[in-house]
């Protein structure tokens, strides 16, 4: 038996890179996907192959920033699935740039995706998952948190940030029956 079998979870930033093949092994492992990404054909390719290995997926194609989005879809799905067990934050995007090159706006962009897009999706499937007493929050941050990175000031900002997002969440929603737990990848192949 799959061992996420009569399972749901959704996964942001699913069009690609570490998202697409979590999405990928979950769905293997019997999961209903809910797949979010702005980029609709990456989105298109993912739903096609979890389709092509007889799995169920859903695709939402918005923006993690977008907020009442979130909570819509969680609501939207919860209805339908009757249970969200699971979040797994992967959107992010990156810019060059130290501190005293990256642009406010890029700053800003990357904040909005990698921590406050976390933020939303998590504030957005909470409420269902507390009501359940159970489900599991998967964030994304980076060994770049831990070592820092040359030109990438925002990102390894905002990777410290996930991190810190994700111990609040751990402590209180614990005694509540949710868990959360950051990977902190090293260099993959995207």
């Amino acid at each position: 038996m799959p061992r996420l079998e009569h399972r749901t979870a959704i996964i942001t930033g699913a069009a690609s890179g570490i998202g697409r093949a979590t999405a990928l092994l979950f769905a293997a492992e019997g999961a209903r996907v809910a797949l979010v990404d702005t980029n609709a054909a990456g989105l298109d390719e993912t739903a096609a192959a979890i389709a092509a290995g007889g799995g169920s997926s859903h695709t939402l194609v918005q923006d993690v920033t977008d907020g009442a989005a979130a909570m819509r879809a969680a609501a939207e799905l919860k209805q339908t699935w009757g249970t969200l067990d699971a979040l797994v934050t992967s959107a992010a995007v990156s810019v060059d740039g130290n501190v005293g090159t990256v642009s406010e706006e890029d700053w800003d962009r990357v904040f909005a995706v990698n921590v406050k897009g976390t933020f939303l999706w998590c504030k957005a499937v909470l409420p269902h998952m507390v009501q359940a007493r159970r489900g599991s929050i998967v964030t994304i941050a980076s060994q770049l948190a831990f070592c820092g990175g040359r030109d990438n000031a925002a990102y390894v900002t905002s990777k410290n940030a996930v991190l810190g997002l994700t111990r609040a969440l751990a402590l209180d929603y614990a005694d509540q029956g949710v868990r959360a737990n950051v990977l902190v990848p090293g260099a993959i192949e995207t």
